[in-house]
């Protein structure tokens, strides 16, 4: 930790960033407000000029720059310092979180990982709310790992309550609810009937959580979602340039197409309800319409739009453009090009950490593999980003330190003069033993 500490002071210190991304400048704004009492306001295309209740985004992050505000830390560096000691604690939880899975040695070296790579500190630099996503994401692996290994209602409620923090800092994470909610709940080694009263009790943490932030909207806003944002991001996503294979958007999404769809609408369509005017919530509903249609006219294309998509994401194409797009959002070349180099250098680590946790623990890599599967949904829905990725950030660094203890494991076991070596290797990458009370024998 105090390694990453330093590692993210000197990074918002010395590092220069191109600009202030429209999101950053969004969350600054309404973090502001609400340190002033103005309440979760904005100005907008459909405001201009003045403030007005918005759910463009979830809002923890904003919340947190608010409290900055309150106490005194209101530019731009400032809040940069800020966030690097509140991000910091993404290495003590991706400690925590190695160590559940295989051990206190593949803690400490998730916890490196964490420390040390770009793509971990880039989301400072830049003030955006992945920061503190990289916390929440391997928080809510560690719970639901605790959570299968012994389950309880308290532990349950936590767990609800940190997916709904989640899904108020990056509004796709409610699929985590379906993907790792129902399979620890299914797996927890209770009775059936007590099962159902672990899911009541986890839907009553993300109830708590997320119950204020619908009912503020449906009241201020014009509908209970999580944020008003789909439509414009579908409408960047769905049009010709991005289902055209020549074009340097293919797979990923086009600013020229959203704001050109968007106004177009506003300007030129009467609104569904002539009484109150276009809405952020109407405008969203219009636009995600939209795109809809356009994907089902476009049927046909769509298998290839989403294999782009995924390629752009994972690093396996189109990565001129995804580093053009790093940059306008805000992030440092260099670094951005340096965690790309880092992220294949550790794919071989990633694939060996996969194949023995496999072997060893089905149940855990399920659990770790939920994230990953979080980021192919949303990108196949939406678009291609190597940002999008940040989800499956803690997995791959976890995948990674398995790995690399693996490697070692057997490059002592083989090098190893007597059998002692080989027999503390075996014990090493044995399963745990059994113990009473546990499901899968792993002493909590």
């Amino acid at each position: 930790m105090a390694a990453g500490l330093v590692v993210r002071l000197l990074f918002v210190s010395l590092v220069r960033f191109p600009r202030i991304a429209n999101d950053a400048t969004f969350f600054r704004q309404v973090g502001a407000n609400l340190a002033a009492g103005r309440g979760f306001d904005s100005t907008s295309v459909l405001h201009p000029g003045h403030l007005a209740a918005t759910a463009s985004h979830p809002p923890l992050f904003p919340v947190l720059l608010s409290i900055f505000d309150l106490l005194g830390l209101t530019s731009v560096t400032a809040q940069r310092v800020a966030l690097a000691v509140v991000g910091c604690t993404a290495v003590l939880v991706m400690g925590l979180l190695g160590r559940r899975v295989a051990g206190p040695g593949v803690g400490v070296v998730a916890a490196g990982i964490a420390a040390l790579d770009p793509f971990w500190l880039q989301p400072i630099g830049t003030l955006m709310s992945e920061s503190i996503y990289l916390i929440l994401i391997p928080l809510v692996l560690l719970l639901a790992l605790r959570c299968w290994e012994r389950p309880t209602p308290w532990r349950f409620v936590i767990f609800g309550v940190v997916i709904g923090l989640a899904v108020l800092t990056r509004s796709e994470a409610i699929a985590l609810v379906v993907l790792l909610g129902v399979p620890v709940v299914l797996l927890a080694s209770v009775p059936w009937k007590q099962r159902g009263l672990l899911a009541l009790v986890l839907l009553i943490g993300l109830s708590l959580m997320l119950g204020p932030w619908l009912i503020r909207n449906e009241v201020q806003v014009g509908g209970a979602v999580l944020s008003d944002q789909e439509g414009v991001t579908l409408a960047g996503a769905y049009c010709d340039e991005t289902f055209d294979p020549h074009n340097a958007t293919f797979g990923s999404f086009s600013g020229f197409c959203a704001d050109a769809i968007a106004a177009y609408f506003f300007k030129s369509v009467k609104p569904p309800d002539p009484a109150t005017g276009w809405t952020e919530v109407s405008l969203d509903h219009t636009l995600t319409t939209f795109s809809e249609n356009f994907a089902r006219s476009h049927l046909g294309d769509l298998p290839r739009v989403v294999l782009a998509r995924e390629a752009s994401t994972w690093g396996l194409g189109n990565q001129g453009f995804q580093l053009d797009l790093a940059v306008s959002g805000g992030r440092n070349r260099t670094y951005e090009q340096i965690g790309g180099v880092l992220y294949w250098i550790s794919t071989p680590f990633v694939l060996v950490g996969l194949a023995t946790l496999f072997i060893r623990s089905r149940r855990r890599l399920l659990v770790l593999a939920m994230p990953v599967v979080l980021v192919v949904l949303n990108v196949a829905l939406t678009y291609g980003d190597t940002r999008f990725r940040v989800a499956a950030e803690p997995t791959l660094a976890v995948l990674a330190a398995v790995g690399g203890a693996a490697i070692v494991g057997w490059i002592k076991s083989t090098l190893a003069p007597d059998a002692r070596h080989r027999a503390e290797f075996a014990v090493e990458l044995a399963p745990p033993v059994p113990q009473a009370n546990t499901p899968d024998g792993i002493s909590p």
